[in-house]
This record gives C-alpha cells, sequence and structure tokens, in this order.
C-alpha cells in the first residue's frame, strides 16, 4: 500500500488551473464532438497518459460529488482522486462519474444500466481515456454519429482506443439508463464531449 503523500500533486493549483479547465470542459459540451486542447497539464503523479483525464476530474470534483474508477488496477487511481479533490468513491450505480482506464467500462457499465430500469434525471458523466480523437486510421475503432442538425448540421466523432460494445449498449438503453454525458480525454491532451440532451448513434 502507498503513502498517501505519494499522490500530492505539487504542480497543480485547482484555483488557478482548475477554471481554465472547466471552461474548455464547459466549452465542449456546449459543442458536442468539437475536439478541444485543455493546455497545459501540470501534473506528475498519474501515468502520461491518464493525465488530461484526471486534469478534468481534479478540476471538476469535490467533496459533494462521488467517482468510480472503472479499471482492473483501480486501487492507485482511486487513492489519487480521494487525495486530491475530496470527492468519495462509490459503487459505479451510485457514482456521479466513472473513469473508464482501457476501452472499456466492463462490468461498471452492467451496474450503471442497471441502476435505472425506469427513466431517471439522476445522470452520470462517463470519462473514457485514453482515447485517440479524430485519428488518422482510415478506419477506426468507433464511429459516434451526432445528430442535432437543427444547430450544427450532423456530425461524426471518430475514436480509436474504445471497444464499439459499450457505446452500441448505451444506445440501445438509451431509453431506460441514467442519462450519459460522454467526456473523452486524449493522451496528447484534448477533450471531446457528448451532451446527455445530444442524440447519438455508433456506426462501428
Amino acid at each position: 500500500m502507498k503513502r498517501l503523500g505519494t499522490f500530492r500533486e505539487t504542480c497543480f493549483d485547482p484555483l488557478f488551473a482548475g477554471p481554465t479547465i472547466s471552461r474548455t470542459l464547459l466549452d465542449a459540451m456546449s459543442r458536442p464532438a468539437t475536439v478541444l486542447p485543455l493546455g497545459e497539464i501540470p501534473l506528475v503523479v498519474p501515468p502520461p497518459d491518464l493525465r488530461p483525464a484526471c486534469a478534468v476530474l481534479l478540476a471538476v470534483l469535490d467533496r459533494d460529488v462521488t467517482f468510480h474508477v472503472a479499471d482492473a488496477g483501480a486501487s492507485d487511481m482511486r487513492d489519487y482522486l480521494r487525495f486530491n479533490t475530496g470527492a468519495h468513491a462509490a459503487a459505479p450505480e451510485d457514482a456521479d462519474f466513472v473513469l473508464v482506464v482501457g476501452p472499456t467500462a466492463g462490468p461498471a457499465l452492467d451496474a450503471i444500466l442497471r441502476a435505472a430500469p425506469e427513466p431517471t434525471d439522476d445522470g452520470v458523466r462517463l470519462v473514457y481515456a485514453p482515447v485517440d480523437l479524430d485519428p488518422l486510421d482510415s478506419r477506426p475503432d468507433l464511429i459516434l454519429e451526432l445528430d442535432d442538425a437543427e444547430i450544427y448540421g450532423e456530425r461524426r466523432l471518430a475514436l480509436d482506443g474504445l471497444a464499439a460494445s459499450d457505446f452500441e449498449r448505451l444506445y440501445a438503453c438509451r431509453a431506460t439508463s441514467r442519462p450519459v454525458d460522454l467526456w473523452f480525454a486524449s493522451p496528447d491532451g484534448r477533450l471531446a464531449a457528448i451532451p446527455r440532451a445530444t442524440r447519438w448513434r455508433p456506426l462501428r
């Protein structure tokens, strides 16, 4: 078991860095599927490919919210987020935020989809990382097609590093599951989001 002091971020000041990241997140939520740079990520503790996602979570988590880490080796990341934000770890079906480390949420997604057999306003934010946003590969792992043509027209978000099965299940259960906001953080410090009110469907 690691000493808690090893999780301390000495270069990240939430009073200064947090508002900038929060503004980028709000911009991403207001412009679904738009890939935006997060700027400088002054984190040193998490693995490099997870630092952008952790910076976003450090900016939004506090003592009043709960989170879950969907990852086989989640204990260090859970302690890191709890130590630096004061937020409380929770089961996925009860969490406000779920950090998905790797291509799939696995059993956590099962719990989330089972949690609301009837429509509810109690939503969850799924944060997938690390994700390759707008990959150069002509055949990405997943394409999400958005339909808000009245505002922006139809758009697509290409993603690598994700299991398409997660999004096929989310799409199939959209009428009965908890409302879901999707956040995607890339290893190179970029962010894209799809808010719960935006209609989307998986193409691959």
